[in-house]
């Protein structure tokens, strides 16, 4: 062995020396601040569940003041719908009966077009004739028809997904 291997073997075991220092100095940095940012979290929750249950007491309050209010907004929202569903159904007649589109102020009949057809029939006629961008897979019916086969197309990759508990 020469002189300079040594000193290149020596600065190579200190360079890894001062490496794993970096490394474990790193790896702390980042769970000091994933610690802060987790505390960070839970006070912020604490904050949002003690505003939220304020809310929601304010809410029951209100809404025990004003029940009979409330009542009448629901049975006069029952009122117009019940209404709205006459008029529309009157317009309609109205239409089929005198051809006008506007049988009265402030009322019209669209005439547009409703398609109705076999979803079997339409695949087919897609896969016939070439329009593959026509047919939307069912994408999670797929994947887990793909991971039961085996499919040798379909790749499995790892996924991390970091999770939270609700109680920090």
């Amino acid at each position: 062995m020469q002189e300079g291997e040594i000193e290149i073997i020596t600065c190579g075991a200190a360079a890894e020396a001062d490496a794993s220092v970096h490394n474990e100095q790193a790896e702390q940095a980042v769970l000091i601040d994933l610690n802060s940012w987790i505390t960070k979290l839970r006070s912020a929750r604490t904050q949002a569940t003690l505003t939220n249950h304020k809310l929601d007491e304010s809410r029951r309050s209100w809404a025990l003041e004003n029940e009979a209010l409330l009542a009448r907004q629901k049975s006069e929202a029952q009122e117009v719908t019940d209404a709205e569903a006459q008029v529309r159904a009157l317009t309609l007649d109205a239409y089929w009966s005198t051809g006008s589109k506007k049988p009265a102020e402030g009322v019209g009949v669209r005439i547009g077009q409703a398609l109705t057809y076999r979803e079997d029939q339409a695949k087919s006629w897609a896969v016939q004739h070439d329009h593959q961008k026509l047919l939307k897979l069912d994408k999670s019916a797929f994947e887990k028809a793909a991971k039961a086969l085996q499919l040798d197309f379909v790749k499995f990759e790892v996924q991390a997904t970091a999770t939270i508990a609700k109680e920090l």
